[in-house]
C-alpha cells in the first residue's frame, strides 16, 4: 500500500527520489507515454503527492531538469558573464555549452524528440530553455560590446544546438550500424553450417 510520503523520509528527500525516479521512466517509456501513477509505484508514494510536490507533470519535468543543473548553468552565465573579445565570449560560451549538453545529452534528446512530436509540455519546456539561454547569452554579448545581442545570440544558439544534434544523430546512427555489423558474423555462421550440412 502507498501512502503520500514513506517514513522516515523528509519532503527533500521524497521529492529528489520522485525526481530520479521520473528521470528513469522518462529515459525508459519516453515522456508523453510515462505515467505519473508508474513514477509514484517506483517511489512508494501517492499520485496525489506527486502532484502535491510538483504541481503537475509538466512540473515534474521542470523538476528534472534543475535536478540536473541546467537552469543553474544558464543562472552562472548570467551572474558570471564571459570578458574579452566577442570572438573569445563566443567560444567560452560554446564550450561551456557543448560540456553541458554533452553531460545531459540523454534529457536533451528526450525533451526535443517530444517537442517534435508535438507533446505540449515537452514544447514548453524546451521553449522556456531555448528563451531563457539566448536571454543570458544575450546579455554576455551585450557586455563584450554587440550592438543588437539578442539577434547574435539567436543566430549563436541556433548554430551551437544544431552543430550538438548532429552529434547525437550521428553518434546514434553508428550505434545502430554497430549493432547491425555485431549481428552479421552469427547470420554469415549459420548460412555456412547449413552449407555444411547439405554437403
Amino acid at each position: 500500500m502507498t501512502v503520500g510520503r514513506p517514513k522516515g523520509r523528509s519532503g527533500a528527500q521524497t521529492r529528489e527520489r520522485i525526481v530520479r525516479a521520473a528521470l528513469r521512466r522518462f529515459s525508459k517509456d519516453g515522456y508523453h507515454r510515462a505515467a505519473v501513477r508508474d513514477i509514484a509505484r517506483d517511489v512508494g508514494v501517492t499520485d496525489a503527492a506527486i502532484f502535491g510536490h510538483f504541481g503537475s507533470k509538466r512540473g515534474l519535468l521542470l523538476a528534472v531538469f534543475e535536478q540536473r543543473g541546467i537552469p543553474h548553468a544558464l543562472d552562472v552565465l548570467e551572474s558570471d558573464p564571459p570578458s574579452g573579445p566577442i570572438d573569445m565570449v563566443e567560444a567560452r560560451m560554446e564550450r561551456d555549452a557543448r560540456r553541458l549538453m554533452n553531460r545531459e545529452a540523454a534529457l536533451i534528446r528526450l525533451v526535443t524528440g517530444e517537442a517534435l512530436r508535438g507533446d505540449s509540455d515537452a514544447l514548453a519546456v524546451y521553449h522556456d530553455f531555448m528563451d531563457r539561454w539566448t536571454e543570458v547569452a544575450a546579455i554576455a554579448l551585450k557586455t563584450a560590446g554587440v550592438r543588437k545581442p539578442k539577434s547574435r545570440a539567436e543566430s549563436f544558439i541556433s548554430r551551437v544546438f544544431a552543430d550538438f544534434l548532429h552529434d547525437v544523430l550521428l553518434a546514434t546512427l553508428g550505434g545502430a550500424k554497430a549493432k547491425r555489423k555485431s549481428r552479421k558474423p552469427g547470420a554469415r555462421k549459420g548460412n555456412t553450417a547449413k552449407k555444411g550440412s547439405k554437403k
